[in-house]
Order: C-alpha cells, then structure tokens, then sequence
C-alpha cells in the first residue's frame, strides 16, 4: 500500500513537472515577456504557486518576488550564465543555475517543504562563488531573519550563536570576533569587499559597523589567505552589501529593540528606492545604554574588596550612531555602488578596568546614562565603490575603498615622577587612514572547471597623539595576487587549489620620549621605538577536496 501510495505521488508529481515545462510561455502574462530577462515560476513540489518568495540574481546581487501567482522576472541582462536563489519560509532555499541564450531563459523552481531552514547548505559564497557544499572550507552564512531573530546589542554577539564563532568583550558596545580560538589580526573581517580597518590588535578595539545595516554575514572557518590575504590565517568574516532594491518600487522599514540588562534602546529607520536600474538606499541607527547591571554587590581587586552600588557597573553606559548611504546603477552589463557611512560611538570604562580603582571612584552618580572620565570615543568614516561586469559566463569585480579610524581616549591628564602636567584631556589618539582596492576575474571554462584571478593592493597612513604613548606613526604598504581553481569531477567530488603571493613595506617613525629633571627642566631623551624600515615577501597555497556523496553528507579536507 505504501509503495503503491508512493508511484501515485512520483506520478503525478512527474505530470507537474512537464505541465509547467512544456506550457510555461503560454502562462506567462505579457508583462515577463521581453528580450534580455530571466522569467520564472516558483511553486511547492504539488505545483501551488508560491506568492511572496524571494529570488535573488546573485551575480547582480539584485532580488525579486514572485507575484500572487507564483511568477518573477528579471529584466535588461546581457547572455551568460546566473545563479538564482529562492527561498520562502517554511521551504528549503534552492539555488538554479541558469542560462541566458538569445535574450530569453524560462525556469522553473521547486521548493521543498521543511520544518528546519538549510539555507547554508545551498548557498554560494561571494568571494570564491562557490556552493558551500563544492568548498573544502567551512562556510556559514548569516542572514537577515538570523541576524534579526537572534539580535544582541553588536554584530559579533549576535554571531557568536552560531557553532565556532566567539565574541571578545571589552565594556558593552565593544566586542570583536574570534573563530576558534583566533582574533585580533589573524582574522579579516571585510564589508563590501573591503576589509575593515580599525586597529584592531586592541583588544577594547571594536569593529565599527552599524549592527542595523547588516543583511547577511558570511563566515569562513579556516584560512581564508587566499582571497583576503595573510591576516587571514583564522579565517575571515565577509559582511554582503545589502541587496539592490526591486526595480520601480520604494521601500521604508524601521526598526526598534530593548535590552534590559543595561537599559538599551536602539531605533533604525531605512528608506530604499529604486527607478529603472537606479536606486538609492539611506540608512540611520542609534543606540543609547546604561551602565550595565549585574548580579553582584561588590567584587574582589587585588585583595581589596570594592563595592558595586545598585548593581550596576559604573561608567560602562555609552551611544552608537550610525549613517549611511548607497547609490547604484543596475543596467544589463552589470551593476555599479558607491556607498558612504559614517559609524560614532562613544563608551565608559569601568573605573576598575583603567588605573586602580577606589572605592570613591565606584560611586554611581545617580544617573546610570552619565557617561564620564575615563572614556573612549570612536569615528569610522567609509567610502567604498564595488563594480561587478558581466562577460558572458565570465565577470570581473572591482572594488575601492577609502576609511579613516579616529579613536581617542580621554582622561584627566596625570604624571608619572617629574614633569609637568600634560595639557587637555587627550591620553590617547590613533588616526588611521587606509587605502584599499581589489580586482577579480572569474574565468568559468566549461561546465566543471572554473578560475578566479585577483590584484589586491593597501595603503595606510597612522597618525598618533594625546599626552601618552601607544604607538608610533607609520605607513604601511602591501600588494598581492592570487589565483583559485575549482574543479568538478563529479556531482559528488569537488578539487579547490590555489596559490597567493604578496609583498609589503612598513616605515616606522622613530619616537623620543623626554625625560624630566623637575617640572620644567628636561635632563635627556629616551627612544620609545627607533626608526625602522622592513620589507616582506610571502607565497601562500592551498589546496582541498569536498566530497558530498548525499545531501545529508558532506566530507572536507583541506
């Protein structure tokens, strides 16, 4: 009985499946017709349309939705070969690679019904445009209902719910990632293409991103040195452009969340529009918290018991503002942004946590939204433009980006032995400004074998200031390129290789640090960091096997 339930089933769904096949032309309205456009027809495995899914040109990085019955389109593309990503709650998502020949491409996509959302399994990651399961490496993705459904108070907190990932804390609006066991400068976390720069060898150095602007996040787990080079070594944290607005339509979505622990309130308005492959998109978020609440009334400082009043962590209240903007064009030979932002923040440190604390220093002053001395303030300034180029089955990606980081940390100034007090409330103050570009060639051969060909080159410049020393001025070049093969030898069997090779420059300047007799007579000068000049070179591969003999199976080595 079951197997005669099951060939009835098989049956009707093969009927389903040449119905649509056969007489898609004749169903589509008029309005899908046309030259240079991918049509389409999203339903469930019974063939009932699927209203609302959404349908994502990956290549364009541009989406749709499926109209009342089940129909999208996309419009004014040149031939060449797409991938297309569906998905609808309550179904698997599926990615379709597709054809463009002679102006026209009909499809049809099935959605499978789950109780349990595997978009990862499917998806591709944009930096080496492979299907997760065709990596040897590790990638999971993030996406917006994750990012949403799981918010915490930053990015890295909302991340660390994911196996592997882990978030390194320093007050509240501070955390950076680690990806199994490794941070700081092993890792590259990179938006739009460009890498994020921010000095972030500190560990009360966040990552300065608008945690409300980011859609999806994708997470290599392993070195990653091959495409952002060799800070890498960890892995690497790729945060995707949100996608390019419907075409003819405008948007408005705002956002709210409350956060107990700490009193936290945080709105995001966003507006979008898009007319006829132009489209704008603006952006603006701010959050405001209190000093952070916990479950104790006093803690232990090198033997000395402290208090805790309220229970509440004094000075650890702070604000985040975030701005941005994004222009684009989206015509049949690719698409073109320019994207500008603006993220400021402005953070306590607990007493405790710089210089030795007192117990006078511990009491709250009454209003937990008081921010005061000592305190961090943090301004990530962004210009990046990202082009993409279709070529047929081939495209080329150019990326630029211009940042400034310009963090400063006040303190009442104060001496050490002789000297004279310092002037202003500037301990200390980093301006780092970076330069970056990257340029991709994705050479697709034939149906199994493929190349991605990139130049990537960065230029900074790190001024220093305020009455303490850190870190030396220095400018910093580097350049490399690199080459990736993947190749198909099956369905199932899956060769990813590759080979980096890069060269940089630092020049440091040398910094004398005075030595005082008294407060006005200066007996000599001590060298904090000489002058130093250091050239380096390095040559990197990498090679690895994915093996995938059933969907519920998937071997890497790399």
């Amino acid at each position: 009985m079951v197997k005669k339930d099951f060939l009835k089933r098989l049956f009707f769904f093969i009927l389903i499946i040449v119905f649509h096949i056969s007489d898609s032309d004749a169903k589509v309205p008029e309005m899908y017709l046309g030259e240079g456009i991918i049509r389409g027809k999203i339903t469930d495995a019974l063939g009932n349309p699927l209203p609302g899914a959404g349908i994502v040109l990956q290549e364009l990085n541009t989406g749709t939705s499926a109209d009342a019955n089940g129909y999208f389109a996309f419009r004014n593309l040149r031939d060449g070969v797409y991938n297309l990503r569906a998905t609808h709650v309550g179904f698997r998502a599926q990615l379709k690679k597709v054809e463009l020949r002679n102006g026209h491409a009909s499809v049809l996509l099935l959605l499978e019904a789950t109780h349990i959302e595997l978009e990862e399994v499917i998806i591709r990651e944009s930096a080496t445009g492979m299907v997760q399961p065709e990596q040897s490496l590790s990638v999971t993705v993030a996406n917006r209902d994750f990012l949403t459904e799981s918010s915490s108070m930053t990015l890295m907190q909302t991340l660390q719910r994911l196996p592997g990932i882990n978030s390194m804390d320093i007050g509240m609006g501070v955390s950076k990632p680690v990806i199994r066991g490794l941070g700081f400068n092993r890792l590259v976390v990179a938006q739009n293409n460009i890498k994020q720069q921010g000095q972030q060898w500190g560990a009360d150095h966040g990552l300065e991103i608008d945690f409300y602007n980011v859609e999806r996040v994708e997470i290599l787990k392993g070195p990653a040195s091959l495409v952002y080079g060799s800070d890498a070594i960890g892995g690497a944290l790729n945060i995707r452009p949100p996608v390019v607005p419907q075409e003819n339509t405008t948007s408005f979505e705002v956002t709210t969340n409350f956060h107990s622990n700490n009193d936290l309130l945080g709105t995001s308005a966003m507006t979008a529009i898009n007319k006829e492959g132009r489209f704008l998109r603006l952006r603006l978020s701010y959050q405001d918290y209190a000093d952070y609440r916990v479950p104790a009334d006093e803690f232990v400082y090198n033997t000395w018991v402290m208090p805790i009043p309220n229970q509440r962590l004094k000075n650890t209240s702070g604000n985040d503002f975030g701005a941005s903007f994004m222009a684009g064009l989206r015509k049949s030979w690719g698409v073109t942004t320019l994207s500008v932002s603006n993220f400021n923040q402005q953070i306590g440190f607990f007493p405790a946590s710089h210089g030795i604390p007192n117990p006078g220093s511990l009491l709250n002053p009454g209003n937990p939204r008081n921010t005061e001395f000592p305190l961090q303030k943090v301004n990530h300034f962004k210009v990046t433009s990202n082009t993409n180029i279709l070529r047929g089955s081939d495209r080329i990606e150019l990326d630029v980006g211009f940042q400034q980081n310009h963090r400063q940390e006040l303190n009442p100034p104060h001496v050490h032995g002789a000297g004279p007090l310092p002037e202003g409330f500037v301990e200390l103050e980093l301006i780092l400004n970076t330069i970056s570009s990257n340029l991709k060639y994705h050479n697709r051969v034939s149906e199994s074998q493929s190349f991605i060909y990139g130049l990537s080159a960065n230029y900074q410049d790190n001024r220093r200031g305020g009455y303490n020393f850190l870190l030396p001025d220095y400018k910093y070049a580097e350049a490399g390129f690199f080459a990736i093969s993947q190749t198909k030898f099956n369905s199932q069997l899956f060769f990813n290789g590759g080979i980096r090779a890069d060269a940089a420059r630092v020049d440091i300047t040398g910094f004398m640090e005075p030595v005082w007799q008294d407060s006005e007579t200066i007996s000599g000068y001590r060298e904090r960091t000489p002058d130093l000049q250091r050239n380096f070179f390095n040559i990197a591969f990498s090679g690895g096997l994915s093996w995938m003999p059933a969907r519920e199976f998937n071997m890497k080595v790399n």
